[in-house]
């Protein structure tokens, strides 16, 4: 069992980012994707132990098949945030 296994997913939308599913340490509250959406990524913060240091990653766990939209809002609104 991890130390700590954070995440959130935020949706690329013609909004800007929108925060989709969370996970906290003692929560988990699951939202759906966004009709609009055209990325989603899953930032994460993992501790395997108390010892180790945070491992931080971005994953892009979907995307529309138009390039174009997700390139033209990514230059609108740049990259996922980072988890609060």
């Amino acid at each position: 069992m991890s130390a700590s296994n954070e995440w959130t997913e935020y949706h690329l939308t013609p909004k800007g980012w929108v925060t989709g599913s969370e996970k906290t340490d003692f929560n988990l509250a699951e939202h759906p994707r966004p009709h609009d959406a055209v990325q989603t990524v899953k930032v994460r913060d993992y501790l395997s132990s108390i010892y180790s240091t945070v491992e931080h990653t971005r994953t892009i766990i979907w995307e529309a098949k138009d390039v174009q939209a997700i390139a033209k809002l990514k230059a609108k609104f740049g990259e996922a945030p980072d988890l609060a």
